[in-house]
């Protein structure tokens, strides 16, 4: 950050800042985004609660093997068009590389439709979304498989990379799918529905959060079907304190073939083992995982 000791102004890259107005000298390049604030105000005219250095907001915690992952995961889902890089604050950002200004320069779009377009993934646009809002969504990031816990819907989202990771064997799904349910549900629940204020009593906390999860497990499955590709997302995962037994995950999907239009329902089964989600993959079973297909005609 450049500071200007004459004109008492900050440089943080995007936004030239007036410590003495306590205003950007420029509109917020994420005015668009956000119409309800004034596109010169800082961290949404809440500096205690948020950070608005450059309007880059997620915030990935974990050691450095396991961001490491978190980055390969989305560096390969997005085709090398983003490198992604964390700074000492944890803060995650995506950095254009020039194969992406390139594409665009050639194809006259702007930078993030050549990422879209590139990788077709709607996945960018959600995890984009997310990091161009003016609150924090933290997520944690673990060695080892997820677990269930008996305590459901905790207040920190948990990635757990190695679960994510082996959806990378199938032809069918991508460890881009759970990182973006989990980013998507920890942004719904922190930043939408709200952080605990001031106050609040623990049984209100409680009561809180039974209430916002359902609205953010449900963007999160929306999301989900958007990364995949499909107009719905099903998953049994709700239940808490399971520690064996069956996980299915069920996607619809409308296709169209000679002339006709039919409803695709795909379920995927997956076995839990010391309240773990096993996802290695089966030899025995197509695309790795077990899979039912069923297809029935839209009259």
């Amino acid at each position: 950050m450049l500071i200007d000791p004459v004109a008492f102004a900050y440089d943080f890259g995007a936004r030239m800042y007036d410590a003495r107005l306590g205003r950007w000298l420029s509109t917020d390049p994420l005015m668009a985004v956000f119409p309800e604030h004034s596109p010169y105000s800082f961290a949404g005219n809440s500096p205690i609660l948020f950070v608005d250095k450059e309007g880059k907001i997620l915030v990935v915690y974990g050691d450095e093997a396991e961001f490491n992952k978190f980055k390969a995961a989305l560096e390969m889902e997005y085709a090398g068009l983003i490198t992604v890089q964390r700074d000492a604050n944890n803060v995650v950002t995506f950095v254009v590389t020039e194969k992406a200004k390139e594409l665009a320069a050639g194809n006259n779009k702007s930078v993030n439709d050549i990422i879209a377009d590139q990788t077709t993934k709607a996945s960018y646009k959600t995890i984009a979304n997310i990091m161009g809002n003016e609150g924090t969504t933290d997520i944690q990031l673990y060695a080892g498989d997820f677990q269930f816990l008996a305590e459901a819907m905790q207040p920190a989202q948990e990635l757990y990379m190695d679960t994510y990771l082996k959806l990378a064997s199938s032809e069918d799904l991508s460890p881009i799918i759970g990182i973006v349910h989990e980013l998507e549900e920890a942004f719904q629940y922190q930043v939408v529905q709200g952080e605990p204020t001031y106050g609040e009593s623990v049984d209100e906390q409680k009561r809180r959060k039974r209430e916002s999860y359902l609205p953010a497990h449900t963007k999160a499955l929306e999301a989900e079907a958007r990364a995949l590709g499909v107009d719905k997302v099903e998953h049994d995962l709700d239940i808490p304190d399971r520690n064996s037994g069956t996980f299915t995950l069920t996607t619809y999907k409308t296709v169209e073939e000679n002339n006709k239009k039919y409803k695709v329902k795909t379920t995927y089964l997956f076995t839990i083992k010391n309240g773990a989600v096993d996802l290695t993959p089966q030899r025995d079973a197509p695309n790795g995982y077990i899979k039912t297909e069923n297809k029935t005609e839209i009259k």
